[in-house]
C-alpha cells in the first residue's frame, strides 16, 4: 500500500502550484494540521475556499475528505426569493446535491470520489479539479434550482 511520503507530498504540491494558483499543502511540521488549502474562481468569479485535511486521513490509499469553508454557510437556493435557502451544512448527506457529512465546524462536504472507485494513483490535484467541478454545479443549481446531479454525474 503507497504511503503519504515526503516525496508524495512535494509531487502533489507541484501539480497544485502548476494548474491552481494559490494551492498549498500546508506544512506538516507546522502548527496547523497537514492538509491542502486554496480558493478558486467559478466561471461566474465568485471566490470558495477549500480545505483538503490530510493528517488524519488515509490518503493517498483512501478518498481525502474535501470541505467548502468560504464564503460561510453556502446554502441552496431558495423556494421563494424572499427567503434563504437551507444551509448545505444542513443537509448531512445529500445524494442529489454531492454532499457528505459537515465537519464540526459546518462547513459542507463534498463528496468527489467514492471509496470503491478510488486508486491510491489519484493525485491532489485531480481531487480539487472535482472541487472546481462541484463549485461550477453548485452555482448552477442556485441559479436554476436543479439539483446538483443534474449536472454532475455519480461515479
Amino acid at each position: 500500500m503507497a504511503a503519504l511520503t515526503k516525496e508524495r507530498i512535494a509531487v502533489e504540491q507541484q501539480l497544485l502550484s502548476r494548474y491552481f494558483k494559490g494551492f498549498k499543502i500546508q506544512d506538516p511540521g507546522g502548527a496547523e494540521e497537514l492538509g491542502v488549502v486554496g480558493k478558486l474562481q467559478t466561471n461566474s468569479g465568485n471566490e470558495y475556499g477549500l480545505w483538503i485535511p490530510l493528517g488524519d486521513s488515509e490518503f493517498p490509499n483512501a478518498p481525502p475528505r474535501m470541505y467548502v469553508v468560504e464564503p460561510k454557510d453556502l446554502r441552496k437556493r431558495p423556494k421563494h426569493p424572499w427567503k434563504k435557502g437551507k444551509k448545505l451544512a444542513k443537509l448531512g448527506t445529500s445524494h442529489a446535491m454531492h454532499l457528505l457529512a459537515p465537519d464540526e465546524h459546518g462547513h459542507p462536504q463534498i463528496c468527489h470520489y467514492r471509496d470503491d472507485v478510488w486508486s491510491p494513483n489519484v493525485t491532489l490535484y485531480k481531487v480539487v479539479m472535482k472541487g472546481r467541478f462541484w463549485l461550477e454545479a453548485y452555482e448552477f443549481h442556485r441559479r436554476t434550482g436543479k439539483d446538483i446531479d443534474t449536472y454532475l454525474p455519480h461515479m
